[in-house]
């Protein structure tokens, strides 16, 4: 029996009334190189139920939106995640191919997963105003014009080893996938974060009426850097560690459901 398509109007381009692909949030690309086994499946961490063959999918982009992110998800397979080099310098198709995946995680937590909502009226009109800067980049981007960014705007990697976290939390999360949209407590930064394999890809928006002007400009960079890798540090230690608490609780489910024993059952070498 064929899969039943989806008609909507595409989550990038807008078009309507157009097929839409079961696209990825996290490209298939990541899940592909965490897989250890043939048969693995990807949990909802906080629905143990759902399950994924190769992650989270959702009826979001056109074939021709989805044909352009997937350039970029190539790219940079093979330059970061195929060569397991660490990104000292975010160059042209990293920084579009971090564009795309947060775009995606927010796009989703705006308007598929409600995520936002019960944020107040000014948080979340900010969230709403930084999709669409991100959404008009990429179509640019996407119809060959000339793609703009504003310099509020900017996208930095992180890897867990240089950050204060303790060994047993990188070790316990080095298969989890998990992006979502947050802003700090200070309310001047609105971040979006996707983390997987040891990573924290973050685009970071400072909206311009929340700086504090400061004349040298080298000086400015450097404080905001800094406060940055610390937001994320602080930010990775509690997503870790509350993760870890959903394992624990999912494995006690899981054995209390007898799903643990089927587990065991499927991979158990024959």
């Amino acid at each position: 029996m064929s899969k039943k398509k989806t008609v909507g109007k595409c989550a990038l381009c807008k078009k309507k009334n157009i097929e839409l692909r079961n696209s990825h949030i996290v490209p298939r690309l990541v899940y592909q190189r965490i897989k250890s086994h043939p048969n693995t499946r990807f949990r909802n961490i906080f629905s143990i139920k759902d399950i994924y063959q190769d992650g989270e999918k959702k009826p979001m982009l056109c074939a021709e939106c989805e044909k352009f992110f997937n350039n970029y998800e190539t790219t940079y397979a093979n330059k970061i995640l195929d060569s397991q080099n660490k990104i000292k310098k975010i160059d042209y198709d990293t920084n579009q191919y971090i564009f795309s995946l947060n775009w995606r995680v927010l796009y989703d937590d705006l308007y598929v997963l409600n995520s936002l909502e019960k944020m107040n009226d000014t948080i979340k009109e900010t969230f709403i105003s930084y999709e669409k800067i991100l959404n008009t980049y990429l179509n640019n981007l996407k119809n060959n014009q000339v793609p703009i960014i504003t310099k509020e705007i900017k996208n930095f990697v992180f890897f867990f080893e240089d950050l204060n976290i303790p060994q047993e939390l990188i070790q316990q999360c080095s298969s989890n996938v998990c992006g979502y949209s947050f802003v700090t407590k200070e309310y001047d930064k609105f971040i979006i974060i996707t983390m997987y394999l040891g990573m924290a890809i973050c685009t970071v928006y400072t909206p311009k009426n929340l700086l504090i002007i400061n004349p040298n400009k080298t000086l400015k960079e450097i404080i905001f850097k800094k406060s940055i890798k610390k937001t994320i540090e602080e930010e990775v230690n509690y997503t870790t560690r509350r993760v870890i608490q959903q394992q624990s609780k999912n494995l006690k489910e899981m054995k209390e459901t007898g799903l643990y024993e089927k587990i065991k059952d499927r991979y158990r070498d024959k």
